[in-house]
This record gives C-alpha cells, structure tokens and sequence, in this order.
C-alpha cells in the first residue's frame, strides 16, 4: 500500500524551524487561514514531537504536516503513529561524496522501511 502524497494548491512549504509547542497551535492555525496547505516541522526545534502533535490537532484534512531533520529508514513508525503525512530525508539519503549506487542502496531501504511503516499503521 502508498499513500499518495497530498494535492497542494500552490507548491509553499511553511518550515517551522524553532517553533515551541505552546506557540505552533495557534501559528499553524494563522498558516492554514492564510492558505497554507504544507507544514514541515523540523526535529530540531525545541519538543518537535509535541509541536508535530499540535499541528496535527489543529491541521484540517488535506493539510500536509512535515517532519524532516533526522528521519530515517529507522524511524517512519513513530512519526506516522504521530500524524506526521510527509518527510524530508537528507543526509540519511545522500552525503557529498556518496556514488549514485550508494544513493540507490540507501533510497530502496527507506522506500521500503516507508512502505512497511505505512501497512503497520
């Protein structure tokens, strides 16, 4: 089973570096009546996950919410579980100095490590 990445009205990202929990309600909020249709929280902001959760609350159906910094093939799980729709990889991709072959070794895992997180939850 896929999930079909999200229809966005307009292709804007609202990265939400540094926002704390008791602020990314009402921020989000603010983001979703402007017409934002994508969130991205990153990992290292201050509780990401209690951040991530209160976007979640707040985010109607169709909006997407974002994790990125630090996710991996080893951690889909418990970020799906969390609400999270979309995720950014980088250097669990790709780091300079990398071969495309070691990009597409990495690349098969995470799809596949997503794929099974996807049909657990």
């Amino acid at each position: 089973m896929s999930v079909a990445f999200p229809p966005m009205k307009r292709p804007l990202v609202a990265i939400l570096r540094g926002v704390k929990p008791e602020e990314a309600e009402a921020i989000v909020g603010v983001l979703i009546e402007a017409g934002m249709t994508a969130i991205e929280i990153p990992l290292n902001s201050p509780d990401p996950f209690r951040s991530i959760a209160m976007a979640v609350k707040q985010a109607p159906s169709g909006v997407m919410i974002a994790a990125v910094g630090g996710v991996s093939d080893q951690n889909f799980a418990e970020y799906i579980k969390g609400g999270v729709t979309a995720f950014g990889l980088g250097s669990s991709l790709y780091k300079p100095g990398m071969t495309a072959a070691d990009v597409a070794a990495r690349a098969k895992v995470t799809v596949a490590a997503y794929d099974r997180a996807i049909a657990q939850n």
